[in-house]
């Protein structure tokens, strides 16, 4: 009876054993990420048994078991796959290809991309030696592969066979689809027969577009560039300011010297994706600068103490955006996601964020009710936290006025009737829309159009406009029309900059007209400012000149710091250029214990120079390029994606400046208007500036006996010693401030 008893027991363990580790096999298996059971490749749904979703689900498993997926694998994709996508959509190739270049990925720790091309080397077109491998380069192999799937789709119309040739036979391909396709329905069944190769293909797409959906922002982004016959990578890396190593590290598949010429080459380029200054407003009020309010940079002390703060709750408000806010309270986005712990620049109406903001500082206590009626009326209060920050904001004086949106009957809805032969992208071309705005306006579940059909392009709007990249911004001012300050240039319709004629629309006339009236309206200050600007301008115009920078780019500095050398930005951008140290170290200025060459003049301005020059390879655009001054290359590059559909550089000649145009290039404009005609004429002061290099460790005093100049001005123009001793570790430049 004991031993029964015993026995039982035992058995009752075995099978409690089994079940909780059943269950937790169980639990496992629906905690992990689910497969879709459909995906869509051009007009064909491919729908999944529960069976292949098994099997799609345990190899997409595998994908991301690996150790490498997220630490290399997902950043690789992430830098390459828009490079890749750049080559397939001009072919109007589905984007879901793009994934094909990540399947049977030979390596556990980073990724072949395109695994086969090696391969079909010679079907392609690509050439495989000693010294070369085409097959390595991205940008040649999805060009070739773009060429290869456009050809394959036009015999036999059908997306799936397309995708299918990269991997499977002909015979193959017949033998699945007879199985598994049906013709009337256009719809791909899925069961346990799947091939493995569509197996793995599916996985990839669902593994890797989901961790690409989280956007993360790298220290370089790739870029094609094609001015590469008969140049070396030193060469090429010495045109864009970046290390030769870099270069060629990107571009495996060239192991010669000279890129050989007689056929058309891509070389990869790792742009730097910060921005020099990354300021969320430049620096252009009197009132920063004073002696008392001015924050500025000590080269011996980075400790910065901050001013007493106090925390007061904003309620956000329809159409306020992180910027808009940030602005407001003179506090950089950085500063307002850290206090509310937000991941992303996504708000809400009716979210509550807390900020914390000086005691002396007062805040409009109205702006949030103003808000919230969709500024139905008209507002003019005392403003004190800085410039506009919304494009219905503008400052007349010291005063916020607020413009009311345009009536419902001015800009009623957009409607387009689908005509035989249209289609969403040639839909989209023509109104200058994305394919994925007028999918969700429509909500359409996919691409297909048909004639008759009518489509909402574009909502009917009034009052407050949420979105104002997409829509026209208002031009109809409600209350006083800006008009030229006394002594304040007006603003013209029409502006030469940088070789462009830029056409001022009636609004952004109001916008600039504002920022120049707010420049030019503290007279003593503005007439000290100019003395001091007058001071440094034949240095930075002498080093533009010799970099092929156009001259208007003279003003940038004055946007951004005003020229005072220890300027602090709220984004720890420093100097007169104001860099932060990253994107100093990236074009040759240095920092460390002994100099900081962001306060040098000379140093920071061909640092400019070498930056800006770098980014006009690419934007072929010197407004673009400004912008990217403030942006960075990548925040450029998604701003201009976002405002134009299918964005690629393009030299132009003419240029409109409106609404929508961003406030960077609105400033700038303002203080090109305001300073150029007072800096073209002849101003009296007391100093001018020399430079001369020296290699050998000296004291100020010593060069200001040997150069017979003042000491305590020698330090004064110097600042970026943070001792009184020049090091010896290599050439510096030294300012010599003698007098007029």
């Amino acid at each position: 009876m004991t031993k029964n008893l015993t026995l039982e027991a035992f058995f009752k363990k075995v099978l409690a054993a089994f079940l909780l580790g059943t269950y937790c096999s169980i639990a496992h298996h629906i905690q992990a990420t689910p497969i879709q059971s459909s995906f869509r490749i051009g007009d064909i749904r491919i729908e999944l048994s529960y069976r292949a979703r098994q099997q799609v689900n345990k190899e997409a498993q595998q994908i991301r078991a690996s150790p490498y997926f997220l630490k290399k694998q997902v950043p690789l994709a992430s830098l390459y796959l828009p490079l890749v996508n750049q080559e397939l959509r001009p072919l109007k190739i589905p984007a879901a290809f793009k994934y094909l270049a990540l399947v049977n990925n030979p390596l556990q720790d980073s990724i072949k991309f395109w695994a086969n091309a090696h391969e079909m080397a010679p079907l392609l077109g690509l050439r495989v030696g000693a010294q070369l491998d085409e097959s390595l380069n991205v940008v040649m192999t999805s060009h070739a592969l773009a060429l290869y799937f456009r050809k394959k789709y036009q015999r036999s119309q059908h997306w799936v066979k397309t995708l299918l040739s990269y991997e499977m036979s002909s015979y193959q391909i017949r033998r699945f689809l007879r199985h598994h396709y049906s013709r009337h329905s256009k719809t791909l069944r899925l069961d346990k027969n799947t091939p493995m190769f569509l197996v793995n293909f599916l996985a990839t797409w669902s593994v890797y577009s989901s961790a690409l959906r989280k956007k993360k922002q790298y220290a370089v982004t790739l870029i094609k560039y094609d001015l590469v016959n008969n140049k070396t990578f030193d060469r090429i890396g010495k045109e864009f300011s970046l290390p030769a190593a870099s270069v060629q590290h990107y571009n495996a598949w060239f192991r010669g010297r000279v890129i050989p010429s007689g056929r058309k080459y891509y070389v990869i380029i790792p742009m730097p994706t910060r921005s020099p200054s990354g300021n969320s407003h430049a620096i252009t009020h009197t009132k920063r600068y004073t002696r008392a309010s001015v924050k500025r940079y000590s080269p011996t002390s980075r400790v910065i103490k901050p001013l007493a703060n106090r925390q007061v709750k904003h309620r956000v408000s329809r159409g306020e955006t992180l910027y808009s806010i940030s602005r407001l309270y003179g506090v950089s986005i950085d500063k307002v996601k850290q206090w509310n712990g937000l991941h992303s620049n996504k708000l809400s109406a009716g979210q509550q964020l807390y900020m914390s903001v000086p005691k002396h500082l007062k805040i409009a206590s109205q702006r949030t009710q103003l808000l919230a009626n969709n500024y139905k009326k008209h507002h003019t209060r005392q403003y004190a936290g800085g410039t506009q920050t919304h494009p219905q904001h503008r400052l007349v004086g010291n005063k916020l006025t607020t413009y009311s949106a345009v009536p419902t009957n001015n800009n009623p809805a957009i409607f387009h009737t689908v005509q035989s032969g249209d289609n969403l992208y040639r839909i989209s071309k023509k109104y200058n829309v994305s394919v994925t705005k007028l999918r969700t306006l429509n909500k359409m579940r996919n691409n297909t159009v048909f004639a008759g059909k009518k489509l909402l392009i574009r909502p009917a709007y009034a009052h407050g406009v949420a979105n104002m990249t997409h829509l026209p911004i208002n031009t109809k001012p409600h209350g006083r029309v800006e008009r030229a300050a006394p002594n304040s240039p007006h603003v013209p319709t029409v502006m030469y900059v940088a070789g462009i004629r830029l056409k001022i629309t009636d609004y952004a006339q109001r916008l600039i007209q504002s920022e120049v009236n707010q420049l030019r309206s503290h007279p003593r200050f503005f007439q000290k400012k100019l003395e001091r600007i007058q001071v440094y301008m034949p240095i930075i115009k002498k080093i533009l000149r010799k970099e092929n920078i156009p001259s208007d780019f003279r003003f940038l500095p004055i946007l951004e710091s005003s020229l005072i050398a220890n300027a602090v930005s709220s984004s720890n951008a420093v100097g007169y250029w104001q860099f932060k140290e990253e994107s100093a170290l990236e074009v040759g200025i240095q920092i460390d214990e002994n100099v900081d060459e962001r306060l040098n003049i000379v140093t920071a301005t061909n640092g400019a120079t070498r930056y800006l020059n770098r980014n006009h390879l690419f934007f072929k655009n010197w407004m673009y390029t400004l912008l990217s001054y403030n942006l960075g290359f990548a925040g450029t590059q998604e701003y201009l994606e976002d405002l134009y559909v299918n964005y690629s550089p393009t030299k132009v000649k003419t240029m409109t400046i409106d609404g929508n145009t961003h406030w960077y290039i609105r400033r700038f404009l303002a203080h090109k208007l305001v300073f150029e005609q007072p800096l073209s004429r002849y101003i009296a002061t007391p100093t001018r500036l020399k430079h001369f290099t020296l290699r050998n460790r000296s004291t100020l005093q010593q060069i200001a006996r040997t150069k017979r100049v003042d000491l305590a001005l020698l330090r004064k123009y110097n600042q970026w010693l943070k001792t009184w001793k020049t090091p010896n570790d290599k050439t510096y430049t030294v300012i010599l401030p003698l007098k007029n």
